[in-house]
């Protein structure tokens, strides 16, 4: 009995100190109402907000194939979280205006809140007079227009990441806005303190309030939380699948990464992420929280059909359990029969890196050559030298015994030389 009560504390109090209180990645049913989905409640009359095919794309967010679209009069549904009413809360998402042909003033469609009738900061667009742009403004509470807006003209079919937040404070509550930030958390774009103070908010709200105060928009990936990085959970900048000699390699790497436990990979012979199976047996180590890039590698192991097309996705596993998912990268496959000799020697990053305790040296040496591959200190001393034939090469380094620290690794052969660098952290 015991046991069980410390359990039901557990479950219960793991909540209260989470700091990420609503997500929604809209992994619904394409013509699906959102109004109809569990974490939803509609409320107004007319149309429904829709879960329609296709993603949002954009470095900070991971997109599972669905998004919501919607526009004009009709339905407006909220999603609840544990109320606050102090400290500062945030909520991020993805959107694209795709029509304003019947945009003709300013509303807003999005929002936190504390019930039906109380509103708290306010995203507001803002039609471009005679041309298809618009501009984004923000209020504190609702208002009737915009209390601020960016100056920046917006294009149609744009996609604008956005980061709003609201601060409770002894002296004036702060809404702030960001609009594309860069990463870390930068002086916003627009702040407001007009309108009178929340007391609390417990709401996120999309709202479709007239057909010339909103225009078509499709919008995606909505997180509420209370820290900054929370938004970014990894900044993807590069995600590649090569197909050599009868296997498959993914390199990736991030930029920066928060409470990053590990990696996932994912394999599908369509673009559906929802047909693909889990192709790595153990998860692959994350760099926890980081803002230096880090390399990453896998090899696909398992068995690949020639002249086959496969899609693949990496899905980023949070210590808090949230995963995301990147792609896809796609390759098509030849007959294994058929071995290619590179056509350049080539040395590429080491994987991952930085590392603990093992890594990765991916290079192609070409045709009719040899080349000896360098380990190496600071101080010049040789760790390990190898000679390798023509051909891809994946030399696995493992350097448990070692100290950490950075080393270097070199590839000569008679018409190549080259060094890159790698550091070991324990």
């Amino acid at each position: 009995m015991k046991n069980l009560l410390i359990l039901i504390f557990m479950i219960l109090t793991a909540g209260l100190f989470s700091t990420i209180f609503f997500e929604d990645h809209f992994i619904y049913n394409p013509g699906d109402n959102l109004g109809d989905q569990v974490a939803w409640t509609n409320t107004n009359t007319g149309d429904e907000i829709v879960i329609s095919s296709g993603t949002l794309v954009h470095p900070w967010h991971d997109f599972y194939d669905h998004k919501v679209s919607f526009g004009g009069a009709g339905m407006d549904p909220y999603a609840t979280y544990l109320t606050q009413t102090s400290g500062k809360l945030y909520a991020c998402f993805v959107f694209r205006v795709t029509d304003v042909s019947s945009f003709t003033s300013d509303g807003y469609f999005c929002g936190l809140a504390s019930s039906n009738t109380n509103f708290g900061p306010t995203l507001w667009l803002i039609r471009v007079t005679g041309e298809d742009k618009f501009q984004i403004g923000l209020h504190r509470r609702s208002g009737s227009s915009p209390d601020q807006i960016f100056p920046t003209q917006y294009e149609l079919n744009q996609t604008i990441h956005i980061v709003m937040s609201y601060e409770f404070l002894a002296g004036d509550d702060i809404a702030s806005l960001w609009i594309n930030p860069p990463g870390m958390e930068t002086p916003p774009d627009l702040t407001s303190i007009a309108g009178t103070e929340m007391t609390s908010l417990s709401r996120f709200f999309l709202r479709q309030d007239s057909t010339g105060e909103t225009p078509i928009i499709d919008f995606d990936e909505v997180r509420v939380y209370s820290i900054w990085e929370d938004c970014l959970p990894v900044e993807l900048s590069a995600f590649t699948a090569n197909y050599s000699n009868g296997a498959s390699t993914l390199q990736w790497t991030t930029q920066s990464e928060n409470n990053n436990l590990g990696w996932n990979v994912y394999r599908s012979e369509t673009d559906e992420v929802a047909s693909g199976e889990q192709v790595n047996y153990q998860m692959i180590e994350g760099a926890g929280t980081t803002t230096e890039p880090t390399d990453y590698g896998f090899t696909d192991e398992n068995e690949i059909l020639p002249y086959t097309t496969y899609w693949y996705w990496i899905e980023s596993v949070e210590q808090s359990g949230s995963t995301n998912l990147h792609g896809p990268a796609i390759v098509t496959t030849e007959d294994p029969s058929i071995i290619e000799l590179p056509e350049t020697t080539l040395l590429k990053s080491a994987y991952p890196n930085p590392f603990n305790p093992s890594t990765v040296i991916e290079f192609d040496i070409k045709e009719n050559e040899t080349g000896t591959l360098t380990i190496f200190n600071t101080k010049g001393q040789i760790i390990v030298s190898e000679t390798f034939d023509t051909g891809y090469h994946q030399y696995k380094w493992n350097a448990d015994d070692l100290s950490s620290g950075v080393y270097f690794y070199k590839l000569r052969t008679e018409s190549f030389s080259k060094v890159h660098k790698m550091l070991m952290l324990k």
